[in-house]
């Protein structure tokens, strides 16, 4: 009687498996959202997530990194994750601002998943309220000083369309998110932030 060996298709499997698990490991490919951004260019060591925009397609990460404020856009595809982008900040040019911008997306994709992600952070006790957004898209948020709010949309706006503003206590505008008024001749992405309306 002839006997079956099983030994050599089992081994076969698991080399099949590990090579495609190896492939799908290199190409940035991760069982959770954090881990997929991880891969991300630029973001390495110690990162902290400090907020998070859940969907059922993917989710947006607000992170501190060595190397400054990241907002990164993955994607779930099947039961893994993929990072799609990241946004970067120029940290030195807003580290003394008391109103400051410290995660941002704006994504549209083929499918029609879409999303629009502003988060502030204010350390000015005078600030009470913050408005983003246009006609029936603006958003109205309470803060106060130490804290950090998120607006979300579930469509794609362009930042040039948001107008985001810090209010008083009475309503009247204090900070505006906009490029340097003082020098409209010319425009720089390290100059977009959060102005005081007295200088304007």
């Amino acid at each position: 009687m002839k006997r079956t060996s099983y030994f050599k298709p089992i081994i076969l499997v698991f080399l099949i498996v590990l090579f495609t698990s190896s492939f799908i490991y290199l190409q940035g490919y991760r069982l959770s959202p954090m881990k997929a951004a991880e891969t991300a260019p630029g973001i390495n060591g110690n990162v902290h997530k400090f907020g998070e925009v859940k969907r059922d397609w993917g989710s947006v990460l607000l992170l501190k990194t060595p190397a400054g404020l990241k907002t990164a856009l993955v994607m779930k595809q099947g039961l893994l994750w993929h990072y799609n982008s990241i946004t970067y900040f120029f940290d030195d040019a807003m580290k003394n601002d008391l109103v400051k911008t410290v995660g941002w997306e704006s994504f549209s994709s083929d499918t029609n998943k879409q999303i629009t992600v502003l988060a502030v952070e204010n350390n000015d006790p005078n600030v009470k309220v913050i408005k983003a957004g246009t006609g029936s898209d603006i958003q109205s948020k309470s803060i106060s000083s130490g804290e950090t709010v998120i607006f979300i949309w579930d469509k794609m706006i362009q930042s040039s369309n948001l107008n985001p503003v810090a209010f008083d206590k009475n309503d009247y505008p204090v900070y505006k998110y906009q490029y340097n008024p003082k020098d409209t001749s010319s425009i720089h992405l390290e100059d977009l932030k959060w102005y005081p309306v007295s200088i304007q």
